[in-house]
């Protein structure tokens, strides 16, 4: 009895994993990192977002103090899937204080840290927060590296 439980999950775990997919399947990815201003001033602590409709997955990357990032779609710091990308930009909130909570306090924490709009969010123009409405775009060539600037009005 234990044999046929022990061969059954041994068959299981390897149809799951020769499933899951892997590296070799994922699109080919174009390093890519840039900068994003803010009426000519760097804008740190903003999430850059570009989709692209033949990427699975969209590609991120998050400004430093400089408005500096690093894209990445599959891990940090891959790229971006080659062609015409739309852009969108939203405000991180920082949530200080909560590493090593208990789950119920953390989530109190999380709730109260998430209560109304920090400065930074209530300042940034909420039109580039969405695809439809930033009306950004950026193209990312086949190969090489790209280097994007997102220059932004208030």
């Amino acid at each position: 009895m234990q044999l046929r439980v022990l061969i059954g999950l041994l068959l299981t775990g390897s149809v799951v994993c020769g499933c899951s997919g892997g590296a070799g399947d994922r699109p080919v990815t174009v390093p890519a990192e840039g900068q994003v201003t803010l009426n000519g001033k760097p804008l740190a602590n903003v999430k850059v977002t570009l989709m692209n409709p033949n990427s699975p997955r969209a590609a991120t990357g998050q400004t430093d103090s400089n408005g500096r990032f690093e894209l990445g779609t599959f891990e940090p710091g891959d790229g971006a899937v080659p062609g015409e990308h739309q852009v969108a930009i939203e405000p991180v909130r920082e949530v200080k204080g909560v590493v090593g909570l208990e789950s119920a306090e953390y989530e109190d924490a999380m709730k109260q840290s998430m209560q109304g709009k920090t400065q930074a969010e209530a300042d940034f123009p909420s039109k580039y927060m969405s695809f439809e409405s930033s009306e950004l775009t950026v193209t990312i060539p086949d190969e090489g590296e790209k280097t994007i600037e997102i220059r932004l009005e208030k």
